[in-house]
């Protein structure tokens, strides 16, 4: 409750962003560069490339939803007892 003259304020939302430069996504899920780039190539996560225009080298930015996706599928698996 809230006292006269005073405005109750909505509570905080945490803003999860939708994607992650490489080293967080490898801090956030635990998984090591050279398994994520495979991941990748194989389609399993997500990811994407952003570059100035003519610049050999950019940031590379990670799906986290394919993150958590692709680590609950591997996790269904253990669970059921599939292998790879």
């Amino acid at each position: 409750m809230c006292a006269i003259g005073c405005m109750e304020q909505p509570p905080t939302q945490i803003l999860k962003p939708e994607f992650l430069r490489l080293k967080d996504a490898i801090r956030y899920s635990g998984l090591s560069r050279s398994f994520l780039y495979d991941r990748f190539k194989a389609g399993d996560i997500k990811s994407f490339v952003i570059r100035q225009r003519g610049a050999a080298k950019g940031v590379r930015m990670v799906s986290i939803d394919s993150i958590d996706e692709y680590l609950r599928s591997e996790f269904a698996k253990s669970e059921s007892g599939v292998s790879q």
